[in-house]
């Protein structure tokens, strides 16, 4: 007798595959989506895969608090992160309610919206509120170099003769042009014209007030006379200045223009000296990353550091008695420190040493270095340190990366016919595929922060990042060591030969991208979903993860672009730019200012190389969109009472009646003031009001209220 086939399936032995319709069906049943996303999301939790997903915990909590309406209670804020952390250690201890991993996700967001009040406690400062003069005094925290002649300190202020004016303000930057030197630890005196920290040049740009706030930053200046050194600096920090002025020195005897600005910028990391030109090259073929020090230079330096001593130790009687791997690892740790100290100790630099130094101890311990863990280790630290630090692009740009290269390459295993092929293939091709992983990885954030796409970026990096890494580092590398004894110039002249074949295939890339260079403007949402995807592809470890990455890609591309506003005005210049039918124009004038020339790297015009728009007379100028509708800029209140009703938008600096708000959107010099600078945009309703910013009630805006 023949058994069906639901008997020979019960009859089967355990483990046993079903046979005929039931074995389709069942693979049928494990490819489902859903079947395959529970699946991958089953295994990431039995392999403990939650941890690397923390780090996006704690930065949709610094979001959340960024995103409030006014600043939340610090006490309240303490009082959710001890609740929940004693809800987590019951949970450990016993079943709960809610599960442990539930837990320490809301602990890592309720921790992240905590840490910017702790911060804010800390660091944080009163905003100036109006323009002033005055004498300050106070000890210099920091030292940019913006230009050959021009330098700005971070003043930290002891005293000042207009001291109820400058109240509760801890730090000043301050521009200092023509003045020698003064390096950091020096306590200085000099009269500087104060004014505020300005806000975005656009709306969803960069915020110096934010970020100047949780800085301590509260008000910039211009030195009016060259300040007085009133007593010279002292401690750790003035001896490292002091070596950072001599290299400094040293280079500009033995470099001239541009190879000297780039050598700055790759030692001690001061840029102040790069062209916009050359700037802009590097970054349309894709070697912005060059400029900055980060991983990079730090893998190379620390990298060739350890190889060498290990390989020294492992020659000789020592060989048998020092652990050769872990004495080169703390001494490659060593000459990171020392180049992080050496280069300022910017943010990617310090995000850079955290991680080298969580691979080195991976490497002493004998465990896999490059882990999604290690990743989540540093990122933690780089969010205790600078919670606000996740709007900057620096911190955007290098985390995107590190997911994204170590996600791709921890599951590739090895061939060893691999091994086998010339160490220049295997050289070219690992540098195209890093190129393009991180190139796909950053282009979200490039896109958003600065509107430019590197299309030739593979081409770029193949061409320029082995002259970077065996002769532009080392050869500084070597000539920094060389100083003290006098014996740098051939390798500082090497660096700068490097330097110059850099450049000139930088512009070379760059000429052949072409227009394709620059993108239009995104939504502030599409970050959010990119850092979905990211975190998507981080949890998970089966293939499925790459559709995260895929379908936040595919959002923005279709959802993401937004077109160029109809009309932007300035809020600390008189610009006023319109979109015409020939594209964004100036009215009234094309000179040039900072916001002129940031709207045109955000927009992607040149507003000063055309004309500009509007019938002007001595009352001010009326343009037309292209859209039709007619705005005015006026001077007087006068004029503004005239046009009042006969425009769609009415520009009254001077002010207007208050019935004008009934027939015209109307932007007044008490807008500009309380919502910087003011974009209007067209939608299906008709025309609307976009301020840069509308969170007057939190402590970074002290400034702008009344």
């Amino acid at each position: 007798m023949v058994n069906t086939a639901s008997e020979r399936t019960a009859e089967a032995p355990a483990g046993a595959r079903p046979l005929g319709a039931e074995a389709f069906h069942a693979r049928r049943a494990r490819t489902r989506p859903l079947a395959v996303v529970l699946g991958a999301i089953g295994d990431a939790l039995e392999h403990r895969r939650l941890f690397v997903v923390v780090p996006f915990a704690v930065i949709g909590g610094v979001l959340v608090y960024l995103g409030a309406s006014f600043e939340p209670a610090p006490l309240a804020s303490a009082g959710l992160v001890a609740a929940l952390a004693a809800a987590a250690l019951e949970a450990r201890r016993r079943r709960a309610l809610v599960p442990l991993r539930w837990l320490v996700l809301a602990l890592a967001a309720s921790a992240g919206f905590a840490l910017p009040s702790l911060h804010a406690f800390l660091s944080g400062t009163s905003m100036l509120a109006e323009p002033t003069a005055a004498v300050i005094e106070g000890v210099v925290d920091e030292r940019d170099r913006s230009g050959p002649d021009r330098q700005t300190l971070f003043v930290r202020l002891t005293g000042s003769d207009a001291a109820e004016r400058l109240a509760g303000i801890r730090r000043v930057r301050v521009s200092v042009d023509e003045a020698p030197p003064i390096l950091p630890g020096a306590a200085v005196a000099l009269r500087a014209w104060l004014f505020e920290v300005p806000g975005p040049v656009a709306p969803g740009g960069y915020d110096p007030q934010l970020h100047g706030y949780f800085a301590g930053i509260g008000a910039y200046a211009s030195s009016l006379e060259v300040p007085t050194v009133v007593a010279p600096g002292t401690g750790f920090a003035h001896m490292v200045a002091s070596v950072r002025a001599v290299i400094a020195e040293r280079i500009a005897a033995h470099l001239a223009a541009p190879a000297r600005a780039f050598a700055l910028a790759l030692t001690i990391g001061e840029q102040g000296e790069i062209s916009e030109d050359d700037r802009a090259a590097m970054a349309r073929s894709g070697l912005a990353h060059v400029i900055a020090i980060s991983g990079l230079h730090l893998s190379l330096v620390a990298g060739v550091a350890f190889l060498v001593l290990r390989a020294l130790l492992a020659i000789g009687p020592t060989a048998a008695r020092v652990p050769a791997k872990t004495v080169a690892a703390l001494a490659a740790m060593g000459v990171a420190l020392a180049y992080l100290f050496i280069s300022g100790a910017g943010t990617a630099t310090v995000r850079a040493t955290i991680m080298l130094g969580l691979v080195l101890a991976a490497v002493i311990a004998g465990r896999r270095a490059l882990t999604m863990r290690n990743v989540t280790f540093a990122a933690l630290a780089i969010l205790a340190l600078d919670p606000v630090g996740v709007l900057r692009p620096g911190f955007q740009l290098s985390f995107a990366a590190i997911v994204a290269l170590i996600g791709c390459y921890e599951g590739v295993r090895w061939r060893p016919d691999r091994a086998r092929r010339p160490p220049f293939v295997r050289y070219a091709g690992a540098l195209m595929l890093t190129s393009v992983i991180a190139g796909i990885a950053t282009a979200p954030f490039a896109s958003f922060h600065f509107q430019q796409f590197a299309p030739l970026g593979i081409l770029g990096n193949l061409l320029a990042v082995p002259i970077v890494g065996f002769v532009i580092l080392p050869a500084g590398f070597v000539g920094v060591l060389m100083i003290p004894f006098g014996l740098e110039a051939p390798f500082l002249a090497l660096m700068g030969a490097g330097i110059e074949t850099m450049l000139a295939i930088a512009h070379w890339v760059a000429a052949l991208s072409g227009p394709l260079t620059t993108t239009p403007e995104l939504g502030g949402w599409t970050l959010l979903a990119v850092a979905a995807g990211l975190g998507w592809f981080a949890f998970l470890r089966k293939p499925i993860r790459f559709a995260g990455p895929a379908a936040a890609f595919a959002l923005v591309l279709a959802f993401g672009w937004r077109p160029a506003p109809s009309l932007i005005v300035s809020d600390s210049t008189q610009a006023v730019a319109i979109g015409t039918t020939e594209g964004l124009r100036l009215i009234g004038s094309n000179r040039t200012s900072f916001a002129v020339r940031a709207w045109s790297e955000r927009f992607g015009v040149d507003l000063t190389g055309h004309e500009a728009v509007g019938a002007c007379d001595r009352l001010g100028c009326v343009a037309r969109a292209a859209g039709g509708w007619t705005v005015a800029v006026d001077r007087s209140f006068a004029a503004a009472a005239e046009d009042c009703g006969g425009v769609a938008v009415l520009v009254a600096r001077a002010g207007a009646p208050s019935s004008c708000a009934r027939m015209s959107i109307v932007i007044t010099k008490a807008d500009l003031r309380h919502g910087g600078v003011q974009a209007v945009r067209e939608g299906a309703a008709g025309l609307w009001l976009e301020p840069a910013f509308s969170d007057l009630a939190r402590p970074w805006r002290a400034g702008r209220r009344d």
